[in-house]
């Protein structure tokens, strides 16, 4: 006779190096929003002609970095993590929109982020895999 197979316990027993890989996933996104967000606060000239058809985009730069700033100290705050992962998703989403309408091009790369953000979230909490059924239940 043969035994059933057990549960895994943790995502460690599934994914080999999952504790280093989960702080990739999740700090690659993360560096380019923050990178995204100085060259918004410094208002650099790449981010005011990617705003065209924004009226007076020099006031909104600098909005628009803080609010990508705080979102993401959110997501590596362990208390405020699933809060920052959802502001993230939606700003993200915000992008996708902006790309489609007003920049015509290709909504990829916002679309990719928020995918690794929700992926590194998943994997730093596994609880949500859980509930998501996308791990098993102990």
């Amino acid at each position: 006779m043969t035994s059933p197979a057990r549960a895994p316990q943790s995502l460690d027993q599934l994914i080999p190096g999952q504790r280093y890989l989960k702080w990739i996933i999740a700090g690659l996104p993360s560096l380019a929003m923050v990178a995204a967000a100085i060259n918004k606060l410094m208002v650099s000239p790449e981010m005011v002609a990617n705003m065209k058809g924004v009226p007076d985009p020099t006031a909104w730069l600098p909005r628009l970095g803080i609010i990508t700033l705080v979102s993401v100290a959110l997501y590596w705050l362990p208390k405020t993590s699933l809060i920052g992962t959802i502001l993230l998703t939606a700003y993200l989403g915000g992008a996708v929109a902006v790309h489609l309408l007003m920049l015509e091009t290709n909504p990829a790369a916002p679309i990719i982020l928020a995918v690794l953000f929700w992926v590194g979230y998943g994997m730093r909490c596994p609880r949500v895999m859980v509930e998501a059924d996308l791990l098993p239940r102990r």
